[in-house]
């Protein structure tokens, strides 16, 4: 048995469940647009979460409300699993199955509803995605790490994200391009401590050399208005934003910086590819404090491996170097920086 889910935080949580409920021998991450394409290969004990349905699986996990238009049988409920109007689709999976092996998780569901309308105007791909989070910061001594400098409070935030992604897959690598605008906006009609409004644009570049390497590059920009808990909104310091710099070491109210990197892929090992990347940047107090004549720099070189085997996703290892302190940093994970 095989379980498909969306590479996101919904997605990895409904794995969490399933796994524990269910004998998987592998699991799958998809794009929710590969799916709706016919891209991805479903078999009749499948099962798929917080992604489209589709007919030949055995079962199927979903709180996306536009699937009810896009499919009839979902429309009739003429499938085995659940959907329906859920915090998230992890939700639906514990409902469910009524584990008593999953109690122990009751804190670990979501607490946004995510809904995206795909544009139907223009062939272009572009997706717009509105959510509606409640998030909550209750302090209690002694103070978990990380929370001793915020103050307690509720940041409740309605979302619009505009997608256009354009990326595609090759069987060991990406071409294409991504945008995304971004803006959070916390309510007091929401029962929110904080009005914060929080802005983001995102440009991706995955653009093909030759038969072998890439050139990939992320530009990044957020500002965060009226911060919520009263604490700074941006941090850099981790793989997914400036490496090499000690994690969470600065932050602020606006963040900006870019990722770039030369991917050569081994034509005698082809899930194999060597990186050497180049990160610039920081964070700043205020629009006014922006100073690109003070930016931190991280250079370092790295390995990914495709696995396509158990669990098909990307494993990492970066090294990297901080110009500015002259410090190390190694960085491994299971899915790419960007």
């Amino acid at each position: 048995m095989r379980l498909i889910t969306r590479g996101d935080a919904d997605g990895l949580a409904c794995a969490v469940f399933i796994t524990i409920t269910e004998k998987i021998e592998s699991i799958i991450f998809a794009h929710p647009k590969d799916m709706q394409d016919g891209k991805v290969e479903v078999l009749q004990n499948d099962i798929i979460c917080n992604l489209p349905y589709h007919p030949d699986c055995y079962l199927w996990f979903d709180h996306h409300i536009s699937e009810e238009t896009r499919n009839e049988k979902v429309k009739v409920g003429k499938f085995k699993g659940k959907f329906g109007l859920a915090p998230s689709t992890a939700r639906l999976v514990y409902e469910y199955y009524n584990d008593i092996n999953l109690k122990k998780y009751e804190d670990f569901l979501s607490v946004s509803v995510i809904r995206d309308w795909h544009t139907s105007f223009t062939t272009k791909p572009l997706t717009l995605i509105t959510s509606a989070t409640y998030q909550k910061i209750h302090l209690q001594q002694p103070y978990p790490i990380g929370l001793n400098e915020r103050d307690a409070g509720r940041f409740n935030r309605l979302s619009l994200k505009l997608e256009y992604n354009d990326v595609h897959n090759e069987k060991y690598r990406r071409y294409g391009q991504y945008f995304s605008l971004t803006y959070q906006q916390g309510l007091f009609s929401l029962n929110s401590d904080y009005a914060s409004k929080i802005t983001e644009l995102e440009a991706r570049y995955y653009y093909r050399l030759n038969a072998l390497d890439n050139f990939n590059s992320r530009l990044f920009a957020g500002f965060a208005h009226d911060t919520p808990f009263n604490h700074p909104f941006y941090e850099i310091g981790s793989a997914g934003t400036i490496r090499g710099l000690d994690n969470e070491s600065f932050s602020g109210t606006v963040l900006l910086f870019a990722n770039l990197e030369y991917v050569k892929r081994f034509s005698r090992y082809p899930s194999f590819r060597g990186s050497l990347f180049l990160d610039v940047g920081n964070v700043y107090n205020g629009v006014n404090g922006v100073d690109f004549s003070d930016l931190r720099t991280g250079i370092g070189l790295g390995l990914r491996w495709k696995a396509r085997s158990l669990v098909k996703t990307d494993l990492f290892v970066d090294l990297a170097y901080d110009t500015d302190s002259g410090n190390y940093k190694v960085y491994g994970g299971t899915s790419l920086n960007f």
